[in-house]
This record gives structure tokens, sequence and C-alpha cells, in this order.
């Protein structure tokens, strides 16, 4: 079993859909394009940035606090 922790850390101006990613060719390797049933999975640094530019993103909402 796993667990995750998450809070919001981006907003988007605009949802990014599975039609709009599909669409997009930097996308092309997101498992997300192979498999459209997950809910959960790993995203690269490059194909995360390449989403926050599709969807309108802000930069983040708060700072993240160090881990000591």
């Amino acid at each position: 079993a796993y667990l995750f922790n998450w809070q919001l850390t981006y907003k988007l101006a605009e949802p990014v859909t599975l039609k709009v990613i599909k669409a997009c060719p930097a996308l092309k390797t997101l498992l997300l394009e192979r498999h459209s049933r997950l809910s959960v999975m790993p995203v690269s640094a490059t194909d995360f940035e390449t989403i926050l530019k599709l969807g309108g993103g802000t930069r983040p909402l708060r700072a993240k606090k160090s881990q000591d």
C-alpha cells in the first residue's frame, strides 16, 4: 500500500484536459498518454513545466518548507 501526502502548490488558470495532453507533442512520453485511467503517476520535471504552461499555471502558492 502507498500513502500520498499532497497539497495544492500551483493553480492553473484553465484545466489541461486529456485531449490537450494528447495533442501536445512534448507530452508524448507521459504515462497518461498511454494509460489514461491512472490517477497518480510519476511526472518528470519537464512534463510538469509543460503542463503548467498549457494551463497558464502560476508560480508556487507558498514556499515549500524545508525538511530538516
